[in-house]
């Protein structure tokens, strides 16, 4: 067998994948969510897709492993049930040669993908990052300008967080108004103690009664 073949085995089985140890941390160091939104509108993603961090296979060379789920159209004979086509994966390559990309492929975890991206950081595979497999039997790739990811599931409320981020604002100006005023009332105490302090004989000395006309 020629080295190229071995390697074409490697590339396309991805042989040295591995499992990380530390699934708790896996890719905390990096920013990474549990929960991620791809866009692209070009590729078979199709608009804004989902990937949560995979429950049986959470980590991969260190790094968080995203499943998206591929559900078949309802089925009218099986009650409408949902039926699983297969999972689109997207998770962290590492190449003999130590040349690292992020992978998305579909019911399999290879260096051979439907789209990748060569970097280390994925937050960093934003729009011209990405490249697509455009022909799977020359291995052919192109890049796709409108491919991003964000840190978060596509169906997260913004308008919840923003509510939330106000409430806070509003409550650190009330903790701040009052700080101010607590400030200022023993200001005016400590004051009014001076001042009191300075008027009182001293010790020894009496007033003298002015006589009344």
């Amino acid at each position: 067998m020629s080295l190229l073949a071995v390697w074409c085995l490697v590339y396309l089985f991805g042989f040295t994948h591995s499992h990380c140890e530390d699934t708790a941390n896996c890719g905390t160091s990096n920013g990474l969510a549990s929960s991620i939104c791809i866009y692209s509108n070009t590729t078979f993603l199709n608009g804004h897709t989902t990937f949560v961090q995979s429950e049986s296979h959470p980590c991969e060379n260190g790094q968080p492993l995203y499943e998206h789920i591929v559900y078949d159209e309802p089925d009218d004979n099986a009650n409408g049930s949902l039926s699983v086509v297969g999972s689109y994966f997207l998770h962290f390559f590492v190449f003999p040669n130590t040349a690292t990309e992020w992978v998305l492929s579909f019911d399999d975890i290879s260096g051979l993908g439907d789209a990748k991206c060569a970097n280390e950081q994925l937050l960093n595979c934003q729009s011209g990052s990405w490249k697509v497999l455009i022909n799977a039997d020359a291995f052919e790739y192109q890049l796709d300008h409108s491919m991003t990811v964000n840190d978060y599931a596509c169906d997260h409320d913004f308008t919840q967080d923003a509510k939330l981020n106000r409430a806070v604002q509003i409550v650190l100006i009330v903790l701040a108004v009052l700080l101010l005023c607590a400030i200022v009332l023993v200001g005016v105490r400590m004051y009014r103690l001076r001042v009191n302090k300075q008027i009182l004989p001293a010790d020894g000395v009496d007033f003298i009664e002015m006589p009344q006309e």
